[in-house]
């Protein structure tokens, strides 16, 4: 497989017009391109919703084979997915321990009004800090096992410098149990208390599932999304969702609240993008302060980096110079010193225990 895509082709140009309400129409890939669509989706993990929006009939039989195949699966993935969650929060929030799904199933139903649309590899379900080592225990007792980390030789390490453990359930449902909303705390400064007093309830396929607040949501992704360079189309394609039901005064609160958190620029990139790649109606004065902000145009060239890459396997991650490139552009996402060496600390603290498990293993 080609290390990188020329450009965004035809996903970029059939996206807006997928996208939008109703669907519109949009330039379709060349013959010579269909043999790439399939990747293309999962690696953006767009299968479902692409799927569901472009007729049958404009693809050869054995791509759209293909894709009926992928998203079948993925939509029992997503229903299975969905009962796993209703049942492992049921027994978090009985046991006194609130929780939250970060994105998933929820984000689907408000983003596109269903939940099977967001093809998801597992879900993110947040805990309070001093919530954490009673969830991670009460979810293995209930028959979860451990992902990574496998082993733990460094736990003070991983106290400090990690937010995250992933289980499996019995049913093979990936769950990763998370303290905080990103691996730098710093990078959006918000009570992760907070955020579980405010969640709200949302229904999918039937079942009441606790999410983030409206109001939480969108800078969540923003800050989510621009952390990892938007490497998947989907994240941008979750903000464009959302940004279009919002409107001009949505957008703008969204920017007012993630700028008195420091978040300016991953907010002016996620609507610039939105707007250039997606085509969603963005304030003007909030798109000529992304386009005059330093920071944001020096981050573009990366991004196109990033959204270009493939790897084995669809995750990109895997390459190691591409998360060097996520590295770099993690320490740029906001000038204040103490959020830089907070990113070199973890980072720093991240390779040294990688090397001393591989030791350990080899």
């Amino acid at each position: 497989m080609r290390d990188e895509t020329p450009d965004f082709g035809w996903v970029g140009d059939l996206l807006p017009g997928l996208l939008a309400a109703p669907p519109a129409a949009a330039r379709l890939p060349a013959a010579a391109d269909w043999a790439l669509v399939p990747v293309l989706l999962a690696r953006h993990r767009l299968v479902s919703l692409v799927c569901s929006r472009l007729p049958p009939d404009v693809m050869p039989a054995e791509i759209e084979a293909t894709l009926r195949r992928q998203r079948a699966h993925l939509a029992r993935r997503s229903l299975m997915q969905i009962a796993e969650a209703a049942r492992l929060t049921a027994l978090l929030e009985q046991a006194g321990l609130a929780c939250l799904l970060l994105k998933g199933a929820p984000l689907s139903v408000r983003a596109y009004g269903d939940p099977a649309l967001r093809d998801c590899r597992d879900m993110d379900l947040l805990v309070a800090p001093g919530d954490f080592g009673a969830a991670e225990r009460l979810l293995r007792a209930a028959g979860l096992t451990a992902v990574k980390p496998r082993r733990d030789d460094l736990p003070a390490l991983r106290q400090r410098y990690s937010h995250e453990v992933v289980l499996r359930t019995p049913a093979g449902v990936l769950v990763e149990l998370k303290s905080r909303l990103h691996a730098t705390a710093a990078l959006q400064q918000v009570s992760v208390e907070d955020l579980l007093m405010r969640r709200q309830s949302v229904v999918a396929a039937g079942a009441a599932l606790p999410a983030m607040a409206e109001e939480d949501l969108l800078p969540y992704l923003c800050f989510h999304g621009a952390r990892h360079c938007w490497f998947r189309l989907r994240w941008l394609a979750d903000v464009a969702a959302l940004l279009r039901t919002a409107g001009t005064g949505g957008a703008e609160a969204c920017f007012a609240a993630m700028e008195r958190c420091g978040g300016a620029v991953p907010a002016l990139e996620a609507m610039a993008l939105a707007h250039d790649w997606l085509g969603v109606a963005i304030p003007g004065h909030l798109l000529a302060r992304a386009r005059r902000t330093r920071a944001v145009r020096a981050r573009r060239a990366r991004i196109e980096r990033a959204v270009r890459a493939l790897a084995a396997q669809d995750d990109p991650m895997r390459r190691a110079d591409f998360q060097r490139n996520m590295d770099l552009a993690e320490y740029r996402l906001r000038p204040d010193p103490g959020y830089r060496l907070a990113v070199l600390e973890r980072q720093a603290a991240v390779r040294m225990r990688r090397l001393f498990l591989a030791r350990g293993e080899s």
